[in-house]
């Protein structure tokens, strides 16, 4: 059995690592929302 050491080090590191997975994805969200809505401005109106 593995025993981790000091499990109050683990939480503080993931806390801080938390708000940076956090930024990537909003990065990734606007920027996929984005493509989205340039391509459906590029599109032809129907009519």
């Amino acid at each position: 059995m593995i025993v981790i050491a000091h499990a109050g080090h683990w939480l503080i590191g993931v806390l801080q690592f938390v708000p940076v997975v956090a930024f990537i994805g909003w990065l990734v969200f606007v920027h996929v929302r984005d493509r989205r809505r340039g391509a459906e401005e590029d599109a032809p109106a129907e009519g």
